[in-house]
């Protein structure tokens, strides 16, 4: 038994050299084979053992139809679902929202459009009412002329600006100032709750 061993190793030895081509197959396929027998030679094999056959009637039971069960969701599962549904729905409502502001800006800017339009137009209305040639006319129609020389008065304001203040109660007291002062707020007050 020894001297089969040796045998095997050194033919094992031969077929793993770097270079070695041993066969027309260069590979010994029971190589695997021998190897787990060399390492498992003393040990007791298991043997399969069928289990005895059932009988019929608790083969019927296995067989029988079972009622479905309800499917048990687990609460993080339908939390899970919910922010999912949740986001969902924001972003529907956000590109509505989007939806709705990118029409309103469009008709807005056709607003500024026509009132672009329409400020040139009365612009240009408006310079043409201050046709100095018609003002000219029309003030010789009513008799008014350029005022002379002798009509022409002018003021010199080259003086420094001064500012009096004139007061009709310089001898009313502090205690009177304030006595009408309390009876003024407590008017107030009565004709705010009454």
């Amino acid at each position: 038994m020894a001297e089969l061993k040796r045998r095997d190793m050194r033919q094992q030895d031969e077929y793993r050299a770097p270079n070695a081509v041993v066969g027309s197959l260069a590979y010994d396929l029971d190589f695997a084979e021998k190897e787990y027998r060399l390492r498992h030679a003393g040990e007791e094999q298991e043997s399969y053992v069928r289990p005895a056959a059932k009988p019929a009637q608790e083969q019927r039971r296995k067989s029988a139809v079972r009622p479905a069960r309800a499917l048990a969701l687990s609460p993080s599962l339908m939390l899970c679902g919910v922010a999912i549904l949740g986001v969902l729905l924001m972003t529907i409502l956000g590109y509505v929202a989007l939806n709705q502001v990118s029409s309103e800006i469009v008709e807005l800017k056709d607003q500024v459009a026509v009132l672009r339009q329409e400020n040139v137009d009365l612009t240009t209305k408006h310079e043409l009412t201050f046709d100095l040639a018609t003002i000219k006319l029309q003030a010789e129609k009513y008799g008014m002329s350029k005022p002379s020389d002798s009509q022409m008065y002018h003021v010199d304001l080259s003086g420094r600006d001064v500012a009096r203040v004139y007061e009709t109660a310089d001898n009313q007291r502090v205690l009177q100032k304030t006595m009408n002062s309390l009876k003024t707020a407590w008017g107030v007050v009565v004709e705010y709750f009454s």
